[in-house]
């Protein structure tokens, strides 16, 4: 029988849905994440309704996103020294006790502004520290051809829950405003439940786990100075490839973009009366149009150079955020999510799997974690620009001013000469992350 080593990537071989290891994780993953979706969805409406507050509801989620970007870097370290499947265990146990918590404290009345303050940081905590366990295991049950493929499959994956999600939690919350969390919280224990049973070597190839026991394993203040080190090893190591910088860099000025847009969108129905089981009904567009993009996501990737793709993609996030200051009517505004969100899919299969491939599957923590630190941290004020601008400048001066944000991006992007040249996937090379 013929084995290979603890991360080492596995050779190209039948399709991914013939892949019992590839169909478990899948699984796996798309049950935790459809009970993050019910949540994602329901969240800014829970915390509009419990606090009456447009910015505090966008504080929730930006205080969410910032513990989840800051926790990257520590979690990086720790993706790339532990057992992978059991880092997605743990983390999603430990989703699932947060979020039964904070449905048993809405049935207690309990759930106040500081409570899901609280709530969302403790989450976003568990996302940074496990989040990029799953992304790591994809390099131990996909091998390295089939990544493009990997990503649009994920990305039509969460259309699909986008599409499903957004109306289901509306629903759920006309029921009950803390069915979502239950929801979430029930995912994630049938999401560990699924990739316990994945059979392949997930191990990192970097060594044992911290706390092994074994000739020579440093104790707990070298241990320390060696995460320490592992963590400078990874952002030398990015610091060495600009272009990924920079990369990660317009990708977080875009995310805050379309997050910024989508919640504001949200958040002002909700503002104006809307219900939460009509807000839901009326986004089922963004999924959809995130349907079709990833449907069409490695078609175009396989066709068309990844430069052109990327700015194409990005032009059009700017000019939507633009479109939603000037349709003020609610089925303009839901007609516009459709545009807005079908070059979602296209602009991660190609950016997502332009990264993927270019770092080692060693490292791919502490660099996954180094880049979701820009990537997640920009985006992460998005939630509270939103909520915040409604409250300052209104609806108008807040779209407007997510626009002018893309159209700088854009112009950062047009000014690379390397992005605009970005090739096919089949001419990506490590020689394309190179200084």
């Amino acid at each position: 029988m013929v084995t290979t080593p603890p991360g080492s990537p596995r050779p190209s071989s039948a399709p991914l849905w013939h892949d019992r290891d590839y169909l478990l994780w899948f699984a796996g993953d798309t049950l935790a994440d459809f009970g993050s979706s019910l949540r994602v969805f329901a969240m800014p409406l829970i915390a509009y309704a419990a606090t009456g507050s447009l910015t505090t509801a966008g504080l929730v989620g930006t205080a969410g996103s910032i513990m989840s970007a800051v926790m990257t870097v520590p979690g990086g370290v720790v993706v790339d020294r532990v057992d992978r499947k059991r880092l997605i265990i743990l983390g999603d146990l430990a989703r699932a006790a947060i979020y039964g918590a904070a449905a048993l404290a809405w049935r207690l009345g309990a759930l106040t502004a500081p409570v899901l303050l609280a709530v969302a940081a403790a989450s976003g905590a568990c996302a940074g520290v496990f989040g990029l366990a799953s992304n790591a295991m994809i390099k131990h049950v996909v091998p390295p051809d089939r990544y493009p493929s990997a990503q649009a499959a994920n990305q039509a994956r969460e259309s699909v829950l986008s599409l499903a999600s957004n109306p289901v939690g509306g629903a759920l919350m006309s029921v009950c405003p803390a069915a979502p969390l239950l929801a979430e919280a029930a995912g994630h224990v049938l999401a560990a439940a699924s990739v316990w049973r994945v059979r392949a070597d997930t191990r990192p190839a970097t060594g044992p786990a911290p706390g092994a026991q074994g000739p020579g394993w440093p104790g707990p203040i070298a241990g320390a100075r060696r995460a320490c080190a592992e963590t400078v090893e990874g952002w030398r190591w990015l610091a060495g490839r600009p272009f990924l910088l920079f990369l990660s860099l317009v990708f977080g000025l875009i995310s805050i973009v379309g997050a910024g847009t989508y919640n504001a969108v949200v958040l002002d129905w909700s503002h104006d009366g809307l219900s939460a089981a009509r807000i839901g009904a009326l986004t089922m567009g963004s999924g959809a149009a995130m349907l079709a993009g990833a449907a069409g996501a490695t078609w175009l990737s396989r066709r068309v150079r990844g430069g052109i793709l990327l700015l194409a993609s990005t032009a059009i996030t700017a000019v939507g955020a633009a479109g939603f200051a000037l349709v003020p009517s609610v089925p303009g505004r839901a007609l516009l999510l459709v545009p807005f969100f079908c070059v979602v899919p296209i602009m991660n299969a190609v950016g997502g799997g332009y990264v993927m491939r270019l770092i080692p599957t060693g490292m791919f923590g502490r660099v996954g974690g180094a880049l979701l630190l820009i990537n997640l941290g920009l985006p992460a004020a998005a939630p509270w620009l939103a909520g915040r601008g409604l409250d300052v400048v209104g609806r108008a001066g807040t779209f407007w001013g997510f626009a002018a944000l893309g159209a700088l991006t854009l112009a950062l992007m047009l000014a690379s000469r390397r992005l605009r040249t970005l090739g096919l996937p089949s001419q990506w090379d490590a020689v394309d992350a190179a200084p």
